[in-house]
C-alpha cells in the first residue's frame, strides 16, 4: 500500500481530484495540508504566542491535536506570512513531517496540497507517491472566478495576481518537477476517472 501526495498550484483540480478518490476509496485518510500548516497555527498562536518556539516534535503534536477544529477565513497574505515564519522557525521539511505524522496505518493516505520543493523531496525520499497537477494561468483564473473563495478578490485580473503570487511562495514549478506523474487538467482526455484509475492502481 502506497500513499499519495498531491501538488500544484490553485485552481488545477487538487480538490476535485481528492473528492473522487475519497468516492472511489471511502476506507481512505484524507489529509488536508492547509489546516495543519497556517490555519490551525494561525489560531494557536492567539493563545500560545510562544508556538514558533516550541520544541519541534511538541510543535507537531500540538498541531496534530488541533488539526480537526474550526477554523475561519483569514486573508491570504496574512497566511502566506505565518506560513513563511513557521518556515523560518523550523525548516523546510517541516510540512511534510507534518503531513506524514497524520498518516494513519493500514489504510491508504492521500496528502491534499504540499507546498514548497524541499517538503515535497521529503515526502518523495520517504516512499510517498507524488501526483502533480497542472493547468493554463488562464483556465484556473476562470475556475477561481467562477468558484471564488472566502478570501479570494473579486477581480479576475486580481485572482491572476494571487495565483501567481502562491505559486511563487510555494514553489509550485519546482514541487512539480519532482512528481511521479503529472496531469494536465485542462485537457479533454484527462478525465477524474481516469486518474483516479491509475492513481489507485498505484496504491494498491
Amino acid at each position: 500500500m502506497r500513499d499519495v501526495v498531491l501538488v500544484g498550484g490553485m485552481a488545477t483540480g487538487k480538490t476535485t481530484l481528492c473528492e473522487a478518490l475519497q468516492k472511489a476509496m471511502p476506507h481512505a485518510n484524507y489529509i488536508y495540508m492547509s489546516p495543519l500548516t497556517v490555519r490551525v497555527p494561525y489560531l494557536l498562536r492567539q493563545t500560545t504566542p510562544d508556538l514558533l518556539k516550541l520544541p519541534r516534535d511538541d510543535y507537531i503534536r500540538l498541531v496534530l491535536t488541533r488539526k480537526d477544529e474550526p477554523t475561519h477565513d483569514v486573508p491570504r497574505d496574512e497566511l502566506d506570512a505565518i506560513g513563511q515564519r513557521i518556515y523560518d522557525a523550523y525548516g523546510p521539511t517541516l510540512f511534510a513531517e507534518l503531513g506524514m505524522a497524520a498518516r494513519k496505518p493500514d489504510v491508504p493516505n492521500i496528502i491534499d496540497n504540499m507546498g514548497k520543493a524541499a517538503n515535497v523531496r521529503h515526502c518523495k525520499n520517504n516512499g510517498l507517491y507524488i501526483v502533480g497537477l497542472t493547468c493554463s494561468l488562464r483556465e484556473r483564473v476562470a475556475r477561481r472566478t467562477n468558484d471564488r473563495k472566502g478570501i479570494d478578490p473579486a477581480d479576475p485580473s486580481a485572482i491572476e495576481q494571487q495565483i501567481l503570487r502562491t505559486d511563487a511562495f510555494m514553489e509550485v514549478g519546482r514541487a512539480l518537477r519532482l512528481a511521479h506523474v503529472r496531469y494536465a487538467t485542462d485537457e479533454r482526455d484527462i478525465t477524474p476517472s481516469r486518474m483516479v484509475e491509475e492513481i489507485a492502481h498505484v496504491m494498491r
